[in-house]
């Protein structure tokens, strides 16, 4: 059963209207041992563990995904931001028809054609796949164009300090380094929300036998089951 991140939040909440309840109810008697306020206080508890893992594993993942974005291709000196500027500083020192600018041109033409597929929090694994193959080659690509540059030595010297070859160099690396980030939070928040469910399901599970119990012990017309037969968990 799917639930949105709230909806969780709210299973949480009526399964602590239950338990409070539930201590209030005299003469309760739990159908198996796993039906006790006790235990339920328990699964409430170790549900509300992982719901909150799960909920800071998916703002790592968030804030590592926007990272490599202002990387790639949001913030003003983003590697695709400073393609534009850098083609210009090739056509300036080798002049527009130059074999450098028939070359560096070429290349850009490619980067440009890669199409960045931005990930979020629940992809499927061809998703995964087609989003890390997209990226990596976008890494892959300005680390070719790093050695093409670096052959040019002195003769490629732009005034922009951003186009220079150390600077593209730190970009290449925080970009890999980006890279490999969101590739690390996406695996550690996709497992944590699939302990999170399982833990979920414990709970619904205890949540609608005692549930179920009060109805059976109170009958479905009491003021008990009154009080407790609109909660979803």
């Amino acid at each position: 059963m799917a639930y949105s991140e709230a909806g969780f939040g709210a299973r949480l909440e009526n399964a602590r209207k239950l338990l409070t309840h539930l201590q209030t109810f005299g003469g309760y008697i739990p159908a198996a041992k796993d039906l006790t306020s006790d235990n339920l206080e328990k699964v409430i508890q170790l549900a509300q563990k992982y719901d909150q893992e799960a909920t800071n594993s998916i703002d790592e993942y968030s804030k590592s995904v926007d990272a490599r974005e202002n990387l790639f291709r949001n913030a003003p000196t983003s590697f695709l931001k400073r393609l534009t500027p850098l083609n210009a500083a090739v056509r300036s020192g080798f002049g527009r028809q130059s074999q450098q600018v028939e070359t560096i041109s070429g290349m850009i033409r490619k980067i440009r054609g890669i199409k960045l597929k931005k990930l979020y929090n629940s992809p499927d694994a061809a998703t995964v796949s087609q989003s890390e193959n997209s990226y990596g080659s976008m890494v892959k690509s300005l680390s070719d164009l790093i050695i093409i540059l670096d052959k040019y030595g002195n003769t490629y010297n732009p005034g922009n300090p951003s186009l220079k070859v150390s600077d593209l160099k730190l970009l290449q690396a925080n970009m890999k380094n980006a890279n490999e980030k969101v590739t690390s939070t996406l695996g550690i928040q996709m497992n944590i929300r699939s302990l999170r469910r399982n833990k979920f399901e414990i709970h619904h599970q205890v949540c609608q036998r005692i549930k179920d119990g009060i109805r059976s012990q109170y009958t479905p017309n009491s003021p008990e089951y009154d009080l407790i037969k609109s909660l979803k968990f």
